[in-house]
């Protein structure tokens, strides 16, 4: 036990009894049996409103999914045979442990006041905002620019079986080594299986997708491409599109629609939208010309997007006649534009993307 238990036990009173108020009471059990050869750190006898509840308390000083999953397992069955409720106790839970925790059943609470307690008409679900920084740094591992070319391609690619390294490497055009660095903080999260002779294997795709378009939009991450704002003079999507398959064809460069422009031929759900967003690579001003483009601060209907990482390419594709974005990056995209991107995103993931 690495932290003294008169703490923990005002850890949960002083949560508790903001959610509750004063009508709480928490003490030590000393007898804590064992049982099925685990004995748990501590038993509290917690009484709120004058009913009293039994909570079975394993402290963990460090918190990985992967360090949870079997502590979690073995609280479980404690919790069967001792008729208590559970609780992990620990520095600090990270979004994706008390993703796991949520899933097993087992309540949570850290130092910085993120608790999850969930007993019969108790509910309480709450997350604070004192590691924020903490949780951008944790973002950065996985979906800085670099990192996320990886995740795409994982994402992009849900049903392949098993990746090498070297192969993923080559895929998401990033060197060995940092893949090998993205990978094993994906193992650490248990996002990932590793298996010898095999590879890795994506295994927790639905989540991975959440923690990274939370991560877009915490991060501003589209407002970190170069946008400019041009008028247009094509009637419709059709019309442009025409334009810029002949422009990416002479300039043997990329380009391609991102929003709501994109969503609107892939799975059309907000239809009013009033502009286009095209992501291209190269010369602004040599797109400015074939395009046939004008400036302008006000009335604009398309926006030149020069990405802040070229792994947005990835997985393009043609549809109808336009040139769109890999349906990952789509999602992202949207789930972070304000005018009811959040609401055509889970259109194109029910629709599309299917996880």
């Amino acid at each position: 036990m690495e932290i003294d238990k008169r703490q923990i036990i005002n850890l949960i009173s002083s949560k508790f009894q903001e959610v509750f108020g004063g009508a709480v009471k928490c003490s030590e059990i000393f007898e804590v049996p064992e049982i099925n050869g685990f004995r748990p750190d501590m038993l509290i006898n917690t009484e709120i409103n004058n009913k009293s509840l039994k909570i079975i308390i394993e402290y963990k000083a460090i918190s990985r999914p992967s360090h949870l999953l079997p502590v979690i397992y073995r609280l479980k069955k404690y919790s069967e045979s001792f008729k208590g409720n559970s609780m992990i106790i620990a520095p600090y839970i990270s979004k994706r442990s008390a993703e796991v925790c949520r899933s097993e059943g087992i309540n949570y609470l850290d130092f910085d006041g993120n608790i999850y307690f969930s007993y019969r008409n108790i509910y309480i679900n709450v997350r604070t905002i004192q590691r924020k920084n903490l949780e951008k740094r944790e973002f950065k591992d996985l979906f800085s620019p670099v990192a996320s070319r990886i995740v795409r391609v994982l994402l992009e690619n849900p049903d392949q079986e098993w990746w090498y390294i070297k192969q993923l490497s080559e895929e998401a055009n990033v060197s060995l080594g940092y893949t090998s660095e993205v990978v094993n903080k994906l193992y650490e999260e248990d996002y990932i299986m590793k298996k010898k002779g095999l590879g890795i294997k994506l295994e927790v795709k639905t989540q991975l997708l959440d923690r990274w378009s939370e991560a877009y939009s915490l991060n501003n991450t589209f407002e970190k491409n170069k946008i400019l704002s041009f008028y247009t003079f094509s009637k419709d999507l059709s019309e442009i599109s025409e334009a810029v398959i002949k422009a990416k064809a002479e300039l043997n460069l990329n380009a391609a629609f991102t929003r709501l422009a994109a969503s609107s031929v892939l799975a059309p759900y907000v239809r009013d939208f009033i502009h286009f967003d095209l992501y291209i690579e190269g010369s602004i001003e040599k797109w400015k010309h074939l395009l046939d483009l004008r400036e302008t601060e006000k009335g604009a209907n398309l926006f030149i997007i020069k990405p802040y990482d070229k792994g947005v390419f990835y997985n393009n594709s043609v549809i109808q006649g336009v040139p769109v974005v890999g349906t990952i990056q789509l999602y992202v995209d949207l789930w972070s534009y304000p005018k009811r991107g959040t609401e055509q995103a889970e259109k194109i993931r029910e629709k599309i993307i299917g996880f």
